[in-house]
C-alpha cells in the first residue's frame, strides 16, 4: 500500500520495449480503475468503479481513442451505449 498527501492508494503500469504503456491499475481508498493500451501507446479498454457509490463504467475504444461500446452501473440500475466511430450514439440499453 502506498500512501501520498495522506491517501492510501497504489498503482501499476506495464510498459512495452517501445517504451509506450501497455496496461495500468490504481487503486485508491475511494475506488480504482483498469486501462488496457494497444502497442501505438493508444488506451483500447478502460475499466472504473467507485467504491463508496457502487457506480462504475467499463469502455471499449476505437483506434481514435473514443468509446464503441460502454457499460455504466449504478447502485440500482445500469445501461450499455454503443457509439459508432463518430461517437454518436447508436443504441443503448435500457
Amino acid at each position: 500500500m502506498i500512501k501520498k498527501d495522506g491517501c492510501e492508494g497504489g498503482s501499476v503500469s506495464v510498459w512495452g520495449k517501445d517504451g509506450n504503456i501497455l496496461a495500468n491499475m490504481q487503486v485508491l481508498p475511494d475506488g480504482g480503475g483498469v486501462s488496457v493500451w494497444n502497442k501505438g501507446g493508444k488506451p483500447r479498454a478502460a475499466m472504473s468503479i467507485s467504491f463508496g457509490t457502487n457506480e462504475g463504467c467499463v469502455h471499449v475504444l476505437g483506434d481514435d481513442g473514443n468509446p464503441r461500446a460502454s457499460i455504466f452501473t449504478e447502485a440500482d440500475s445500469g445501461k450499455v451505449v454503443v457509439t459508432n466511430n463518430k461517437g454518436v450514439t447508436t443504441g443503448q440499453l435500457p
